[in-house]
């Protein structure tokens, strides 16, 4: 894969010459790390606060030299600059879109640019994962203990009767954070009789909370069940992934009568290749409402958001890629899948079918990508990066842990 970025003559990185980068960097991946495990706590102190993150992440981003800058995530944010620039020109396709906020679109579209240092920037930490650094394996280990104290801060405030402790409706930062490392520390784990328990008490409730949880935590246990078929059931799971936005957007209506949240979402695929279609495959760009008022079922109205909310115009499409196809057309996600495409490419080529974890990785990454806004919020954009960081390095390096 073709990365930018300076580099020594025994490819190591080469950093800005202080005395200990370490010291500079360690603090900084950790507000980055506070930030995306409490995300839904300090989300309402709003910009400053998300700046500040940038800013942390931009320096990290220079210490390092740029080195994992990818090719195709700067031909990603280029494109999105380009729409971003024709979007505050003008409302791009009125016809399609009846909502248009300028303001809105620095929200809309700030992750493609973003995306393109904070990939490397978590591929960096990665690296000195891999490469089993005292300071950087304590520092996931205490990001480990801080997920667990923001998932029970943020389920226990929330109050909500009968939602496990550990529940993951939804793959947010913090719990693929979580699952991430109790997967790649598995061995450790099982090692002792009282590891296995520990294991299995965080695990249990995981698998209890949601079907999107049970997928991720369960679908670690099918590979490792399957053996030599693990690549073919990983490239199944993919291609069925992928094509659940098309066939589910046929049948919106029939779908929320069994379950509403899937039925939603099959409302919001069906929108997103009916506009796109209408703007002639460009994209909507920014700073336009994705979908309608209502939704009409059954003959009654059913109201996702009310338009008079801050949020209706920030409403995702629920797939990372077809949040990219609706805002940036076939440009944008042309270039996303190209890069997504030799990513896991190149991965599942060089690596042996017994790396267990990294086809977990693999499924992960597609499943948040094809059901979640997993790059257009934050909730959601620090654990997918995490994930994008693993493959990167791993195709680098070649090492699978």
């Amino acid at each position: 894969m073709f990365t930018l970025g300076a580099k020594s003559q025994d490819d190591e990185p080469r950093v800005i010459g202080f005395p200990s980068v370490d010291l500079i960097l360690l603090p900084l991946y950790s507000a980055i790390f506070v930030y995306a495990a409490f995300f839904s706590i300090l989300r309402p102190l709003g910009t400053p606060l998300l700046l500040a993150v940038m800013f942390s992440i931009l320096s990290i981003f220079i210490l390092i030299r740029g080195r994992y800058m990818n090719l195709w995530l700067l031909f990603y944010a280029a494109i999105a600059a380009v729409f971003v620039v024709l979007s505050y020109s003008v409302d791009l396709y009125t016809g399609v879109t009846a909502m248009y906020i300028p303001a809105a679109i620095p929200q809309q579209s700030a992750y493609a640019f973003v995306l393109v240092i904070t990939v490397p920037v978590f591929s960096y930490f990665i690296e000195q994962l891999q490469a089993e650094r005292r300071a950087y394996v304590l520092l996931e280990r205490g990001l480990f203990l801080l997920c667990i104290i923001a998932i029970l801060w943020t389920e226990l405030a929330s109050s909500r009767p009968g939602v496990p402790v550990f529940a993951i409706g939804t793959l947010t930062n913090v719990h693929v954070f979580v699952l991430f490392i109790l997967y790649r520390n598995l061995s450790e784990f099982l090692r002792t009789s009282t590891g296995v328990w520990v294991f299995g008490a965080l695990l249990v409730p995981v698998i209890a909370a949601s079907l999107q949880s049970l997928l991720v935590a369960a679908y670690y246990m099918v590979l490792a069940g399957v053996g030599r078929l693990r690549i073919v059931v990983v490239l199944s799971s993919i291609a069925l992934l992928l094509l659940v936005p098309f066939v589910l957007s046929q049948f919106g209506d029939e779908i929320y009568r069994i379950d509403a949240n899937t039925g939603v979402r099959a409302w919001i695929w069906e929108i997103v290749f009916d506009r796109v279609a209408q703007t002639n495959f460009v994209g909507v760009g920014f700073g336009t409402e994705l979908v309608p008022p209502y939704f009409l079922v059954d003959g009654s109205q059913f109201v996702l958001r009310a338009t008079s909310s801050d949020s209706f115009v920030h409403i995702g499409a629920h797939n990372a890629i077809l949040d990219t196809y609706y805002r940036m057309g076939l440009a944008g996600v042309g270039i996303i899948l190209l890069y997504l495409g030799r990513l896991i490419g190149t991965f599942l080529g060089r690596h042996h079918w017994r790396d267990l974890f990294g086809y977990w990785v693999v499924f992960t990454l597609v499943l948040t990508l094809s059901v979640n806004v997993a790059l257009v919020s934050y909730n959601f954009f620090f654990g997918t990066c995490l994930l994008l960081a693993w493959l990167t390095v791993s195709n680098r390096t070649g090492t699978t842990r």
